[in-house]
């Protein structure tokens, strides 16, 4: 759309069928609570409404547990509430197998997977990381 405006409202994510596999599909940017935790594709920071730099920026930021894509690799940051309980950020936002040209031969050895989290309530849980690699190995 950003080259020819008249593609503008021809397509959206509906026409992609998500929903009927299964998926349910928010808005862009919509944060959406789970057990607590806080999903967004990232979080916006300060006035501008930029991402959070770190997965520790997003948990002071946020103040609660809260999972984000936007950015490649995995990064993990970890606090604890006032009444002990722990709150876990984490940017996980590479669950492919390509290369990405404007990354380079250096910005593309990152990890790539995604994650699990078991027992999850209140803002807790205990995350699994589970990585291509290991996909690939497993089941090929």
């Amino acid at each position: 759309m950003n080259d020819d405006s008249k593609l503008d409202g021809v397509l959206s994510v509906d026409d992609l069928g998500y929903e009927g596999y299964g998926w349910k599909v928010y808005p862009f940017l919509e944060v959406v609570e789970i057990a607590g935790i806080a999903f967004a594709h990232y979080f916006q920071t300060g006035v501008m409404g930029r991402p959070a730099s770190s997965a520790q920026a997003q948990l002071n930021k946020k103040h609660q547990s809260c999972i984000a894509g936007h950015q490649q690799g995995l990064q993990i940051a970890t606090g604890f509430k006032a009444n002990r309980s722990m709150i876990t950020s984490i940017i996980a936002g590479s669950s492919y197998e390509h290369n990405e040209d404007y990354l380079g031969p250096q910005g593309n050895k990152h990890w790539r997977g995604f994650l699990m989290l078991h027992d999850s309530k209140e803002g807790s849980f205990d995350p699994m990381f589970v990585s291509l690699n290991y996909i690939n190995q497993r089941y090929a």
